[in-house]
């Protein structure tokens, strides 16, 4: 009988272990952004966010479907590096390098995402774990994310030059 990490009656795992996992996924991924984060200065837009959603999925489904301690520290990992450190590093990097002429407004606009997520998240996410449970919500996050968000954000990034070939100069950073 596998252990059942979301049942915190019968689980082998102290509280203070999610704590610990958690704590040390946050720290590493920090440290993983300062050794990939510039990528986003060599990789084309489209392909630094493809990389950073798929390895969010990846933590998503890991947190989702694992079974072994192991497997829910690397997805922390996985979903604090590829989350919150990568995807909110892309965002205030092209707000900053796309838009010059309002660079303030769109980084505004941009980090404006993060106190808006904060109270609207938990509450979905709430309600997604009453509907399917937690394992469901990890996996219907990665479907999500995968299925829509990862086209939309393809789709805007469509037009976005490569980092070498936008500089103060070309249309696109002056249009803002």
């Amino acid at each position: 009988m596998r252990p059942d990490l979301s049942d915190r009656t019968h689980c082998v795992v102290p509280h203070s272990a999610y704590g610990v996992l958690y704590s040390l996924a946050t720290l590493c991924s920090a440290a993983l952004l300062l050794s990939f984060g510039f990528l986003l200065d060599h990789w084309s837009l489209r392909r630094v966010t493809l990389l950073a959603i798929r390895i969010l999925s990846a933590g998503y489904l890991m947190l989702g479907l694992g079974e072994y301690l192991w497997v829910l520290a690397l997805g922390f990992l996985l979903v604090r590096f590829g989350g919150q450190a990568m995807l909110s590093h892309i965002g205030m990097t092209t707000a900053d390098r796309y838009f010059s002429l309002r660079r303030g407004k769109a980084v505004g606009f941009g980090a404006g995402g993060f106190p808006l997520s904060e109270p609207l998240l938990p509450f979905l996410i709430s309600m997604l774990i009453a509907f399917v449970g937690w394992r469901g919500s990890w996996i219907g996050s990665a479907v999500i994310l995968l299925g829509i968000l990862l086209p939309l954000m393809l789709w805007f990034s469509r037009n976005a030059a490569h980092p070498s070939a936008s500089g103060p100069n070309t249309p696109q950073a002056m249009a803002g």
